[in-house]
């Protein structure tokens, strides 16, 4: 990967910026506002990819990332300057979606930020179909295709399926999480717009202190609300990275999380609807015992590599998925302690 910079081009800029918060705030030590600066410009710089890997998780499955911009503000993104697989160039994005096929990706999901704000969408959508790719799907919020003809351009492109951000049943729940006003009915027209023009469309529902106790009415909600049109439910948990560092009182205890999620896995396996609790983004199979045959986790291929953000405790050598379990946050740990995570023998 190639490191985010903030010189030579940011240097004018942030000189200026540093001038003038001397001049307001003469008591900071020397060098002090230049490395803060520095450090953001950093932060907020691309790490632009120069190799895109298939996901350790996922053997077969690529991940392309066009832009860290989007048009809402979740208070727990997990896209920052140090998210994987940035590649904001349109030229170079066409061309790896195309050689990513040639070399034997089956699967893309093309996100971003938000990648339908990326004018190159649709053009890396059709060069990752012409490559040999054969599933694209799209990680968005459903905004844009809530504009006429999108949804159908996106579908003729090769997309087949969409993967859409929706975190609450409530519109107003749903501003409060993503920092935007009146864009919960929009991401709703979107999902109908796509659902018409013959895409798959899959929700995930991101887990965190201002929805904890609502998914077994959100569940209840999309069966009525799109009338069994909705492909795949997915749950997710509020992860203590990116933006969600700034904003850690709002992750719950996992403990907290569980009873709503069991009783909407169980509506969901009554109605015979499927659904999925992540596993990178989501949460450990020693959590959900019984729950396990709903569990990306369970699909790991042994050996899984920890990312530099996670852990196993000692004691989970000798569970019974330690070799397919991706680990625990350590933020999460240094919070609220490993209680909650009991080895399975």
């Amino acid at each position: 990967m190639l490191v985010g910079t903030s010189t030579p081009e940011h240097r004018p800029l942030l000189d200026e910026v540093t001038a003038r918060l001397r001049r307001s705030v003469p008591s900071f030590a020397t060098g002090k506002i230049e490395a803060v600066l520095e450090e953001a410009a950093r932060r907020l710089a691309p790490v632009v990819a120069s190799e895109v890997k298939e996901r350790a998780h996922r053997p077969g499955a690529v991940e392309l990332r066009l832009n860290l911009t989007c048009n809402q503000a979740c208070f727990f993104c997990n896209c920052d300057g140090f998210a994987p697989n940035v590649l904001p160039n349109a030229a170079v994005a066409v061309d790896t979606a195309k050689q990513l096929g040639q070399q034997g990706a089956q699967s893309m999901v093309i996100t971003g930020g938000e990648p339908t704000l990326n004018h190159a969408l649709l053009d890396v959508v059709r060069a990752a179909r012409d490559g040999g790719v054969t599933q694209v799907m799209v990680q968005t919020n459903g905004i844009k295709l809530a504009e006429p003809g999108f949804g159908a351009a996106l579908h003729s492109a090769g997309a087949s399926a969409l993967f859409v951000s929706l975190h609450s049943c409530d519109a107003g729940v749903s501003d409060r999480i993503t920092g935007t006003k009146e864009t919960h009915a929009l991401t709703l027209q979107g999902i109908d717009s796509a659902l018409d023009d013959g895409m798959s469309v899959l929700t995930n529902f991101v887990i965190n202190s201002l929805n904890l106790q609502e998914p077994p009415a959100y569940i209840s909600w999309l069966r009525e609300r799109f009338r069994g049109t909705i492909s795949g439910r997915v749950f997710s948990f509020m992860a203590p990275v990116a933006a969600a560092l700034n904003n850690l009182e709002l992750m719950p205890r996992v403990s907290e999380a569980l009873p709503p999620l069991r009783a909407a896995l169980d509506d969901c396996w009554r109605a015979q609807e499927w659904v999925r609790v992540a596993g990178v983004c989501g949460l450990p199979l020693c959590v959900l015992t019984g729950y396990e045959r709903f569990c990306d986790e369970a699909d790991n291929p042994p050996d899984v590599p920890l990312a530099d953000d996670r852990m196993q405790l000692d004691s989970c050598a000798a569970c019974t998925h330690a070799r397919r379990c991706s680990g625990i946050w350590k933020r999460y740990v240094e919070r609220y302690g490993a209680a909650d995570f009991i080895p399975i023998r």
